[in-house]
């Protein structure tokens, strides 16, 4: 599966402990997304791995945005 037309390939949507999401490139997205991983985490007692975890991006979105996102 591929994420958009030109997004990433995509062989495993869900595998253990890993979790794909996607949300439309805001601020607001961002700070809402982090506030759900921030109730599972206290709910479920897990830990994000920050090394293993990665962004992309739709090549429409302005390298500005991306830095204030990430």
């Amino acid at each position: 599966m591929r994420a958009g037309r030109s997004g990433p390939l995509i062989y495993h949507l869900l595998f253990a402990d890993d979790l794909l999401l996607f949300a439309e490139a805001s601020i607001e997205q961002a700070h809402c997304i982090m506030h759900c991983l921030n109730l599972f985490c206290e709910a479920s007692g897990q830990k994000i791995n920050n090394q293993k975890t990665q962004f992309f991006f739709s090549k429409n979105v302005d390298q500005q945005l991306r830095e204030d996102i990430l």
